[in-house]
């Protein structure tokens, strides 16, 4: 009775790793990207460079789902103001390298950020199923 309880444990624990593994796995690699702000009153440019990553190779900006990009901004403190997803028209693939994301300061917003991640999923091409990360100083809204 001992042995199968142990047996059963095991089996159970082995079916748990495998899972894991498998999860994890299946999250991919995530690639660096160059990201630059561009502030014009109340409006700023985020400015995506997916050709930076070396390391892990370059991605082309038409195969990110724009529907998956995620705008992380930290404020004064460095603490992360809530999730901002830019709608299709706030995203352009300016060329094969280059994505920009458009957005007006919303509420929420505060005067000084600290700084910004960007994320978004790599969904055709040779890296689908990736990830991509850009991280870029913040900014700081001028009166108006």
């Amino acid at each position: 009775m001992k042995y199968r309880r142990i047996t059963a444990m095991l089996v159970v624990l082995t079916l748990i790793a495998i899972t894991f593994v498998a999860t994890v796995a299946a999250i991919g690699e995530v690639h660096s990207a160059y990201l630059i702000s561009e502030k014009k009153g109340k409006d700023i440019t985020f400015t995506i460079e997916t050709n930076f990553d070396t390391e892990k190779g370059f991605f082309l900006a038409y195969d990110v789902d724009p529907s998956s990009i995620s705008i992380l901004i930290y404020d004064q403190k460095g603490d992360p103001l809530p999730e901002i997803t830019p709608d299709q028209t706030q995203v352009e693939f300016f060329n094969t390298y280059t994505i920009k994301i458009y957005l007006v300061k919303q509420d929420g917003i505060p005067a000084h950020t600290t700084s910004v991640t960007i994320t978004g999923d790599i969904v055709t091409g040779d890296y689908a199923g990736d990830t991509f990360s850009a991280t870029g100083p913040g900014f700081a809204w001028g009166r108006w």
